[in-house]
């Protein structure tokens, strides 16, 4: 398993969603405000939506395009019009410092 460090875990503030790049592919970095860090597939499954862009509420993140919504933690698709999962991936946090895990977590 490949892991890519994205920076210091306290840059990514609670309650967020952060865009970074890894392989030349956008992932959505969630810091749930119960203190859990996830990671997900930046495109929405639906359209071409950035769910960075989009609204974050608990553990769901709603795509700012035609507000279907998906469970962060587990990449669920949850509303619709979304109906096929995101792709989501591990991290690890190790000495302050965040990393990906470039191998898929979940289908």
């Amino acid at each position: 398993m490949v892991m890519k460090q994205l920076g210091p875990v306290g840059g990514f503030a609670p309650g967020t969603v952060t865009q970074v790049w890894v392989d030349d592919e956008p992932v959505a970095v969630f810091h749930l405000d119960d203190g859990r860090l996830c990671a997900t597939s930046d495109q929405c499954t639906h359209g071409n939506g950035l769910l960075s862009d989009g609204f974050l509420c608990g553990s769901e993140i709603e795509c700012p395009l035609h507000q279907g919504r998906f469970d962060v933690v587990t990449g669920r698709a949850v509303g619709v019009p979304c109906t096929q999962d995101v792709r989501t991936f591990a991290l690890s946090v190790d000495d302050g410092v965040l990393w990906l895990h470039t191998q898929e977590a979940t289908p």
